[in-house]
């Protein structure tokens, strides 16, 4: 009984697990990807579909311009980004296709988590009591 109950525990926690340790996002966050510099010429890629939640809030990122690299980015690859846009606090996902004129790859999903905290209160103060 107490072994079946452990098994039970161990297959929630491995069902469970993947959907509650999600990336966190807040405002004025970016999600970003990396691409293989050769793979951008060999592919003759274009540009990369990008969408928010399944097809939704899409947008082309052209491969021609906008592609950085910084400390995360992928030895041989070039790093590109998009500004997460105006979506409500939850769980969410990030889907990007790379493109060529006749062709889309498979996409690629990442899951995340956007909580739109308040920015803090400023000018904290005592106030005197008025006349």
């Amino acid at each position: 009984m107490l072994k079946n109950l452990i098994r039970f525990i161990i297959a929630l926690t491995l069902v469970f697990i993947p959907s509650i340790v999600l990336a966190q996002a807040t405002v004025n966050d970016s999600v970003a990807w990396d691409y293989s510099s050769a793979n951008l010429t060999t592919y003759s890629v274009t540009h990369f579909n990008v969408c928010f939640d399944t097809n939704q809030l899409c947008t082309q990122v052209l491969a021609t311009s906008g592609s950085f690299v910084d400390v995360d980015t992928q030895a041989n690859h070039v790093s590109f980004a998009r500004l997460i846009p105006a979506i409500t606090p939850g769980a969410h996902n990030f889907t990007v296709a790379a493109c060529n004129v006749g062709s889309c790859s498979e996409i690629s999903s990442f899951n995340f988590t956007f909580d739109a905290q308040p920015i803090s209160a400023t000018g904290l103060r005592l106030r005197r009591s008025l006349p």
